[in-house]
């Protein structure tokens, strides 16, 4: 995400991407809540049909509104010992077409960037974006989505077709756990 700026785009393919950044106030928190699916995304090396990408989802939904403190949230994972983390909020009643990116550092750099879902689906197919880079350290949420609503943001990526599956864990991990 770091590496796109507004004057960063080819003009023959991309439009203009109009991005907002700064700096979070003391007192920023983010809400998360039942209707919102949680996620992460990772590369999976199979290849099933040739010239498709293949993810799988990690995807939680809790039960009740929570409000997160990035300044809070960047203090913990720097005691983890992470770094950085991108958060991105895609949702569907945002009207703007400005990626909204406000930053944190108290020891884990955090970008919370909110997005309205066509114009991240132009981030994703932004000439110049390295969605395998980014991604390893990105959190996303999407506001009232579920699956299927996933699914369909990730269906390109740098103008290559993607196919979504759902982590499932291992069932002899599911076989043990259910035999004790």
């Amino acid at each position: 995400m770091n590496n796109i700026n507004n004057n960063d785009y080819n003009y023959t393919t991309d439009k203009p991407l109009n991005i907002l950044r700064k700096y979070a106030p003391e007192n920023f928190e983010f809400p998360i809540d039942f209707s919102d699916s949680i996620f992460t995304l990772t590369i999976n090396p199979s290849i099933y049909k040739e010239n498709v990408g293949n993810l799988i989802s990690k995807m939680i939904i809790i039960s009740e509104e929570r409000l997160i403190s990035l300044h809070n949230l960047s203090k913990v994972l720097a005691y983890m010992g992470i770094k950085e983390l991108n958060i991105f909020s895609i949702d569907n009643n945002n009207l703007s077409d400005t990626i909204n990116i406000t930053e944190v550092n108290n020891g884990c750099k955090i970008n919370y960037t909110e997005v309205k879902p066509d114009i991240f689906t132009s981030l994703l197919n932004y000439n110049g974006n390295n969605f395998l880079e980014y991604n390893k350290y990105s959190l996303y949420v999407l506001r009232e989505g579920n699956y299927m609503g996933i699914k369909n943001l990730f269906s390109s990526i740098n103008h290559s077709s993607v196919n979504l599956g759902r982590w499932r864990g291992s069932e002899s991990s599911y076989f043990k756990s259910s035999r004790s």
